[in-house]
Parts: C-alpha cells; structure tokens; sequence
C-alpha cells in the first residue's frame, strides 16, 4: 500500500508534465568543408504546427582539441521552401574531427541534439553534455520552501548503449533524507512519443532506498498507476548537479517503450521532484515542461573523401511568349552535403533555385521560375557543395529535352570505368541523327567534346578516345540534348 502511494502519486504527475510541444529539429545538414576550412550549416526548426515561434537556435561546435563554441543560427527566408531553415557559415580546423549538433528554442522549451560520451564514461565529460531545459527558480510548488528540490535546469548526453542526464537545482545538498520521512526524490524521465499508447512513462529516480516500498533505479509508470522497475542506474553528484544515466537498451527492449529508432528522431525529456511527508503523502514540488532530445551529432572529417554532387533530369517548362520559365533539375550528393550554390543560368543571368526537400542524399528536386526579357535561347545549371562543383552544362533551348522532355534520350552505361584509352559509351535515343559526347573536369569547365555522328533511333554505342592530353582523375560526362549528368575516372 505504502508503495503504491508514493509511486502512484508520482504517476499522475509526470502525466501532468506533458502539456508542452517543444520545437522540431529537422534536416540536419552541412556542406562539404572548402580547402580554407569554411563550412555552411543548415536546419529546419519549427513548431508552428503547435501555434508556437522559435525564439533562436544555434550550431554548437566541438573541435578536436575539445572546445566547444556556439554560432547563432540564422533564418533563411520568411516564406517559401526555406521559411523554416536556419543556416550558420563559419571556418573549422583542418587538422582533425570536428563534431556538431543543433538546438532550436521557444518561450518555455527547447529541442537539442548532443554530442556523443563515445567512451561511455561515467559521468560523461563536461563537453559532452547539451542543455535540454532551463528551469525558472522560486516556481516550487504545495507551498514547499527546499531550495534543493527546485530545478534549474537539465542537460543530456548519450552513447551507442546509454543515457545520460544531468539535473541542477537552487541550492542545498541532494540528500535523499533520514531513517524517517520527509523523503525527498529527483527524476529525469523519458518519453517515446512513438510508443503503442500515451500512459507510458519512463523515470530515472534518485530517492531513499526503502526495501519492500521503493528505490532508485529505472522505473516503468502508467497514467492508470501500475509500475514497475525494469532496471538500475548509475548516480553520483558531481559539482553541485545530480547526474543520472540508465541503459538504454534496456529501455528499448522494453515492450512498452516502443520502436527505436523512431522515425520523428526524438525522445521526450524532462525532470521532477517531490517531497514525502509521510510514508502515506508526497507533494509534487517541481516539475519542468517536456522537451525533445534527440541523440543525433554531425561529425565534420575535412579529410574524408568528398564525392562531388550530381545534377540530372532537367526540364523546363514555360512559354515563349511571355518569356517565363520554369527549370527544374534533381540534385543529389552521397555525403549529404547542401548545396552552398543552386542556381539556373537562363541566357546569362542567374536565378537562384530552391527545394522543399532538405535530403540530399536521396536527391532534391530544385526549381526556380523566371520571367525573361526575351525568349529562352540557352540555359544552364551551377551548384556547389562547398567543395566540389558539379557540371555547368549550357544547352541549346532548341533541344528536344526542352520541346518534349519525358521523351528525352538517356545514357544506358559507360565502360569500363575507370578507363585509361578508350571508352564505350551505350545509350538509347528516340531519334536519329548525331550527339556530342562532352566531357567535363569537377568544376564544370568543358575539358573534351567528341561528336557521334549517324545515330539511329534506339540502342547505339559509341567509342569515345579523349582528344587532348586529360590528366588523371574524376570527371563528369553528358551527351547534348540529353538529361542524365554521369561520372567517370580516367586513369592514364
């Protein structure tokens, strides 16, 4: 009976506690770092589907001598594909890893990422931590007056096999209490807002250890007031804040707990405290509101490979005779690397693109429309990861792809690849005549143009020999007229 009392009361609680709808952290990107070392970060981060507004946000950096600094973050735009996306460009070093992870805030909540305890110490080092909540002080509750139990702020971190919290308060000592009552507890608890039902609640309880009635360790609650314990945690104060962590495997074994990963990316985070009178009556003394934490860090390794961005399916749509233009292109980077460049070049003039679709490494389709001066006699396409360039391809409006774009020719295959003398070039096309198979280095600049002469219509096959001394390394090719942009390694 006394059990169920004091973790009944517990229960409805942290029930209470899940009011608030914190910001979402949404695509998380990077471009690729520049041989100076700059780097452009960009997130969405929104939450105006809860009626709320983000107050700021920012890129915190770990470099790889271990200091951590934040950029603010920056809004993009105020409508449109990026009216959600903030974006912060600074320089990072050169000479080893750099980690980063992103927050976004509103009036009362917060959403983060961390970075990664990857030895799994315990407790994690004091760079690891990101601050999930910061808590007003003077807000406790049921007229309690301990200054210990009432909250200030949290802080999270986590590892391939943990989770780690870290709770401060006004003042006073973490004593759990004596032989008798009062008692008093902490929580950090956890939330998977993808569990199979709302009643499931997860605590990490620091509390008097009373043998036969409660204890600390991970518990398991529900709003209808069963509990149970599903496992230990670790607990040690350290510089005045009560640190915490628990397995999380066990917490993802459990059947309640629901799928991990999930795919909303986020646990909901919190804390607690209460204060036991008597071994019948606990007063709830402070309680934070919920917030997201997601266990997610960007690593920045400027001297991995960097595989250059690809643009491909092009088309354009429009009338001549009111000279406005619709390009689109699809834009696909196996890094995941945003573009830092995205522009369409229509009879020489740039025009920015767009994408409502922040993943890269699947492909962003970008669009732009324009209205000319005169009719469209040649466009275009220039992007940049940061890094790499992909091709900057002139065409000829004149072409089939633009007339008729779904019935526009592609390349089947080209081989071998890598190649050192000749190349055998396949494609299939809708029509006959001739091609110019054209050759392009990383930065777009056209280094080789070979013209097949007499294709029919359907499958044909063309050797292609380089017409100039090319040095070794990746290049880009296309065939005029054509939408798909391809890569091949040419090795002397």
């Amino acid at each position: 009976m006394r059990k169920r009392v004091l973790l009944g009361i517990l229960v409805f609680f942290i029930y209470r506690a899940t009011s608030a709808y914190p910001p979402y952290i949404m695509f998380p990107s990077k471009s690729a770092v520049s041989t100076t070392g700059e780097i452009t970060f960009q997130c969405d981060g929104s939450n105006a589907e809860e009626g709320g507004t983000i107050r700021g946000g920012v890129v915190v950096l770990k470099g790889p001598d271990g200091v951590v600094r934040e950029l603010s973050l920056t809004r993009v735009a105020t409508s449109g594909d990026y009216q959600y996306t903030y974006q912060a460009t600074t320089n990072v070093s050169l000479s080893g890893q750099t980690e980063a992870y992103f927050a976004f805030w509103d009036d009362t909540t917060r959403a983060t990422q961390s970075f990664k305890n990857t030895t799994e110490a315990f407790p994690p080092p004091a760079n690891c931590w990101a601050r999930t909540l910061t808590d007003p002080t003077g807000d406790l509750e049921n007229d309690i007056t301990d200054a210990k139990l009432d909250i200030t702020g949290q802080w999270a971190t986590y590892s391939d096999h943990r989770l780690y919290f870290k709770i401060s308060h006004a003042g006073g000592d973490w004593n759990v209490g004596g032989l008798w009552p009062p008692y008093y507890s902490w929580v950090a608890f956890v939330i998977n807002p993808e569990a199979p039902s709302d009643t499931f609640y997860y605590a990490l309880l620091y509390c008097k250890n009373i043998p036969g009635v409660i204890g600390p360790g991970l518990w398991r609650f529900t709003r209808g007031g069963s509990f149970n314990q599903i496992g230990a945690i670790q607990q040690q104060v350290v510089n005045d804040s009560l640190v915490l962590s628990c397995s999380f495997d066990t917490l993802v074994a459990d059947r309640y707990f629901g799928p991990w990963p999930n795919t909303s990316g986020y646990l909901v985070v919190g804390a607690r405290t209460d204060k036991a009178v008597s071994l019948s009556s606990t007063l709830r003394a402070d309680v934070t509101p919920n917030q997201k934490f997601y266990p997610a860090t960007l690593i920045i390794n400027p001297s991995a490979i960097n595989h250059p961005p690809v643009i491909s399916d092009y088309n354009v749509s429009g009338k001549k005779s009111v000279f406005a233009y619709t390009f689109t292109i699809n834009y696909i980077d196996e890094d995941n690397n945003l573009p830092t460049i995205h522009k369409v070049i229509a009879n020489g003039s740039e025009f920015d693109m767009t994408a409502g679709d922040h993943l890269y490494s699947d492909g962003a389709i970008f669009r732009a429309t324009v209205n000319l001066d005169m009719p469209l006699a040649s466009f275009g396409f220039k992007f940049f990861d940061g890094r790499d360039s992909s091709n900057i391809v002139f065409l000829s409006a004149n072409e089939p792809s633009f007339h008729n774009p779904e019935v526009a020719p592609r390349i089947a295959q080209v081989y071998p690849n890598p190649f050192n003398s000749t190349l055998c070039v396949s494609f299939a096309s809708p029509v006959s005549g001739s091609v110019a198979f054209e050759l392009y280095d990383i930065n777009g600049k056209l280094v080789d143009r070979a013209v097949f002469q007499n294709i029919g219509s359907g499958a044909n096959n063309y050797i292609y020999t380089p017409n100039c001394d090319l040095p070794s390394g990746l290049y880009l090719y296309r065939l005029s007229g054509f939408s798909d942009v391809g890569k091949v390694l040419y090795l002397k």
